[in-house]
């Protein structure tokens, strides 16, 4: 059974309403996890434990490059940005891996891409690394202009930085 990302709806989330503003200050940072895919809820519950017993590492009905994503945004909110940061890249590089999209438009990789980036942008931004941070959420916005998240975070991370100059 192959999956098509069309049939994967995504969720917006936002960053600093699941984590609290004790955890990142005010980051207006946004994240998007995969609906309809292991772990969502747990998620959507900022309950970052179960949304890691839930997440495979595999599957046959899921995309694991959907798995890596939710992965990665279950480990932002518990904090663990060097593993949320091994996942997110994990994510991207098995969406770009050959044969992973199969009948995907070019569009749809494109989105896919767009969307995997801008949630690693946000996972460098966390860290500390605008820079990197900005040129991801910038890819992000040139691979899908329609990317809200990407531009979003691209303009808050720019404001981030004119604040620190």
């Amino acid at each position: 059974m192959s999956v098509l990302a069309t049939s994967l709806p995504i969720r917006t989330l936002v960053a600093s309403l699941l984590l609290g503003a004790a955890a990142f200050g005010h980051a207006q940072y946004r994240v998007a996890a995969y609906e309809d895919t292991p772990g969502f809820d747990a998620i959507v519950e900022r309950d970052s434990a179960a949304a890691k017993r839930a997440i495979p590492y595999t599957s046959t009905v899921v995309p694991t490059y959907a798995l890596d994503a939710n992965r990665c945004v279950s480990q932002v909110l518990d904090q663990s940005l060097d593993d949320a940061l091994l996942s997110c890249n994990r994510a991207l590089g098995r969406a770009s891996a050959s044969g992973t999209h199969g009948a995907f438009s070019v569009r749809d990789r494109k989105a896919t891409r767009s969307m995997l980036l801008s949630n690693r942008g946000v996972v460098l931004a966390l860290r500390g690394e605008l820079v990197a941070a900005e040129e991801d959420f910038r890819r992000a916005v040139k691979l899908d202009r329609d990317n809200d998240n990407a531009v979003r975070n691209l303009a808050y991370v720019e404001g981030v930085q004119l604040g620190q100059r």
